[in-house]
């Protein structure tokens, strides 16, 4: 996906991503980011900044676009 490999490649954060089939969705697969904390020290305030730079990158490039290439990575046909 786009956004998890700009971020990566920006170097300050990363998270990975994986497919769900929640419920929710009519148990359609859903790709979905998950962060990792590895890290006993990890604070709100750095968890906000991974999602604050997540929704920076997603204002970049505009949601439309974003949607349609996460629809693409998930096999999900254009609506």
């Amino acid at each position: 996906m786009e956004l998890q490999k700009v971020q990566r490649e920006r170097g300050k954060n990363f998270v990975s991503r994986t497919t769900l089939t929640p419920d929710l969705s009519q148990r359609r697969p859903t790709v979905v980011f998950r962060v990792v904390l590895a890290n006993p020290l990890t604070t709100d305030e750095i968890l906000r900044e991974v999602l604050d730079e997540q929704r920076e990158l997603c204002e970049l490039a505009g949601p439309q676009q974003l949607i349609r290439k996460m629809r693409v990575a998930a096999g999900i046909a254009a609506e």
